[in-house]
């Protein structure tokens, strides 16, 4: 019994001593996070605006064209067989 209360109070200290390194681990999570947010925002970060492609509407036909040719030329070996 003796054993057991002494074993409990030894994983009692080791959780306390591992609580407290998180608690010191968040303060300086909270810092750094803080420090982050102090710096400025580039200016080209805050405004970037994705910029949309555009096809033509003779390369979509294109392309159309060239996959149409494609499967054609895949049902005409099916067809072969």
């Amino acid at each position: 019994m003796k054993e057991t209360i002494r074993k409990l109070k030894q994983h009692k200290a080791a959780i306390k001593t591992w609580l407290a390194q998180l608690k010191v681990e968040d303060r300086q999570l909270d810092q750094a996070i803080k420090a982050m947010l102090a710096l400025p925002v580039p200016i080209s970060a805050q405004t970037q605006t994705v910029k949309q492609r555009k096809m033509s509407a003779a390369g979509r036909r294109a392309i159309a064209a060239a996959q149409q040719a494609r499967w054609a030329k895949i049902r005409t070996h099916k067809a072969k067989k």
